[in-house]
């Protein structure tokens, strides 16, 4: 049963992926990519992020991702180019792919913690024929489910080894996703908190960012300037999190295409909002280090974090946090938040106009907005730490050594 849910999801989405060219900006910014690739090769960010695009109140760049992608964009326009298969469809084969395994791995951490196989079979299915997943990757063709794969890997390696290999290797799979995303590096705030030692923690980092600086490394070298420029991305601003909470009705732009005038509050979320998101994640970070939270717990204390204290929001951005929610075993959150956001994203790609679309929209992210809202105070209670006392014994760490009986070395 779980195979064939895979392989009905995978194929419901390679139909969509050939059937619906996507979402024109994000597939065209994968053939703009390869025009600057041909072009330039190395000076490719300046060629294609030279001319920022408005997107609401702020700018968007084509490409403000690392390179790690560059190489299946330049083998899917090939290969269209021999079989005459379009490049839409092409383009979206390998998120696809990533959506399967994110699927058997969930369902598969779920089996190892002692779940049912329903239960183990339902989580499958809510990424195999999940919205929010088919959307990202069948019709917008985003690559957030390549990124965050290696990096879900990394958390299930760690939580289920005590090898002293994991740490090269988690950070390794962490890095793997940082080479495609920045965001899977916020993993790294998952596993450290469980880190043996001070030298397992600098393992795990240093292998995480040794993929992502030698992919950086040719880039910087020849185009500072072009690669510079990515630190002024700002996220897509309006469509959810604090831009929408603060100036509702800049959604309209999405929705509609005419300019919305940003408010004081808005500008001012737009020139400090990262400073706040950061704030909040370090706020977490002492948290989770303080309580020695697992990973899979501290996962979905992050990813929460990121929703709630984001000034930005993207559809394809709940590929982030929802695996790791579904193996902590939230599946009837899960399955909400993605029937909640089906009407608005509907909405946004062009497919749904609704009476009141916009007042729609607002109500449904809003609503959304809470909901992660009282997630993370929940959290946060039980991220408590014990009361003191003798008759509550202190939490001992997961990845203690084992104490055998004398005389047994």
């Amino acid at each position: 049963m779980l195979w064939l849910v895979v392989a009905l999801g995978t194929g419901l989405r390679v139909a969509l992926a050939f059937a619906f060219y996507g979402h024109a900006f994000d597939v065209g910014s994968y053939l703009a990519v390869y025009a600057a690739l041909q072009h330039d090769p190395l000076h490719v960010y300046s060629h294609i992020n030279s001319l920022p695009i408005l997107g609401g109140a702020l700018y968007l760049y084509r490409w403000p991702y690392p390179p790690g992608y560059f190489p299946w964009i330049v083998a899917m326009v090939r290969l269209a180019d021999v079989t005459h298969l379009p490049f839409h469809g092409l383009i979206k084969l390998l998120p696809i792919a990533a959506d399967g395994a994110l699927a058997y791995l969930v369902q598969s951490q779920l089996g190892r913690d002692g779940a049912s196989s329903a239960v183990r079979l339902a989580a499958a299915a809510l990424v195999a024929l999940g919205p929010a997943f088919i959307l990202t990757s069948a019709y917008q063709g985003q690559l957030d489910s390549i990124a965050m794969l290696p990096a879900v890997a990394a958390v299930v390696l760690w939580t289920r080894s005590t090898a002293a290999s994991r740490a090269p290797w988690a950070g390794l799979l962490v890095g793997a996703g940082g080479l495609l995303k920045t965001v899977p590096f916020l993993m790294l705030l998952a596993l450290l908190p469980t880190a043996r030692s001070r030298r397992e923690a600098a393992t795990l980092v240093a292998a995480a960012v040794a993929l992502p600086l030698l992919g950086l490394l040719p880039f910087a070298v020849a185009d500072a300037t072009g690669l510079g420029r990515l630190t002024h991305y700002a996220g897509v601003y309006g469509l959810g999190g604090l831009s929408l909470v603060i100036q509702p009705a800049q959604a309209g732009f999405w929705l509609t295409g005419r300019l919305v005038q940003p408010s004081g509050a808005f500008l001012a979320l737009a020139r400090y909002g990262s400073l706040f998101s950061v704030a909040a994640l370090a706020l977490t970070a002492v948290a989770l280090f303080r309580a020695r939270v697992a990973p899979l717990q501290a996962a979905a204390a992050i990813w929460l974090v990121v929703y709630v204290a984001g000034a930005g929001f993207a559809f394809q951005y709940l590929v982030w946090g929802l695996p790791f929610f579904l193996m902590r075993g939230h599946l009837g959150a899960v399955a909400v938040v993605q029937g909640l956001i089906l009407i608005p994203a509907l909405e946004f790609y062009g497919y749904l106009s609704p009476p009141h679309a916009t007042a729609v929209f607002v109500a449904l992210m809003l609503l959304l907005w809470v909901g992660f809202l009282v997630a993370i105070a929940r959290a946060a209670w039980h991220l408590r730490p014990p009361p003191a006392g003798p008759t509550v014994p202190p939490p001992a760490s997961p990845w203690a050594p084992p104490s055998f009986p004398a005389g047994r070395g």
